[in-house]
């Protein structure tokens, strides 16, 4: 694929974002959040740093050839990713990027990089301390009102008129809908929002359409 896709003249086949890390969880266990240290799934006791393994020599021996090749341009790898990779598919200059699975991945990459997506699982499902990474609140013990805080968060993470609130604005001020009723951020909106998966259940938010300017 990467081969046809440069013989084909895209400039940045693969997408790598000059990172092996993110593609350790085919085999281990993250440990923390940087993946400096693992746990192989077939020996659960014992902790490993990831730049010791096998796997990651072979991993970073794997893009290094396509560096060679000319399947990543080592000339982005370095550049403001997430609005370099969209301006890439959508330019036709990228075939392959890693992918993190979410509700719906087909439609949410297709609908980020501008092209009709696929996404391939090379990896079965699992739990990890970062499955509890995002939206993750605390209560302070000496609250005198913590029913009020849990039904709060409750209704965070089930409603969806609070959660589009919290997630992107004021409706008509920060975003408009299109006409499936999905959220479009306005180029002109300051409202910043850190990532639905930072507040709140992925699930509870309307679908944001993913546009350039998302990343600007």
């Amino acid at each position: 694929l990467l081969e046809q896709a440069y013989a084909d003249g895209m400039t940045n086949a693969y997408a790598s974002g000059g990172s092996t890390n993110t593609l350790v969880q085919i085999d281990y266990l993250r440990v923390n959040n940087s993946n400096y240290y693992i746990i192989s799934k077939e020996n659960p006791e014992k902790v490993e740093c990831v730049y010791f393994t096998d796997w990651f020599k072979k991993m970073t021996e794997t893009l290094y050839s396509w560096q060679q090749k000319g399947y990543i341009n080592a000339a982005e790898v370095d550049a403001d990713v997430a609005k370099k990779y969209v301006e890439n598919f959508k330019n036709g200059q990228s075939a392959v990027i890693q992918w993190g699975n979410t509700p719906d991945g087909d439609a949410n990459a297709s609908s980020r990089y501008y092209q009709d997506m696929v996404t391939v699982d090379l990896s079965g499902s699992y739990t990890t301390q970062l499955s509890a990474f995002g939206s993750a609140y605390m209560i302070n013990a000496k609250t005198e009102k913590a029913d009020a805080c849990l039904k709060f968060l409750e209704l965070l993470y089930t409603d969806t008129y609070l959660a589009d609130l919290v997630c992107y604005g004021i409706e008509g001020e920060h975003y408009d809908r299109d006409e499936n009723g999905k959220v479009q951020m306005r180029a002109d909106s300051k409202y910043k929002c850190s990532g639905v998966w930072a507040l709140t259940n992925v699930m509870a938010p309307s679908t944001l359409v993913i546009t350039l300017h998302s990343f600007i």
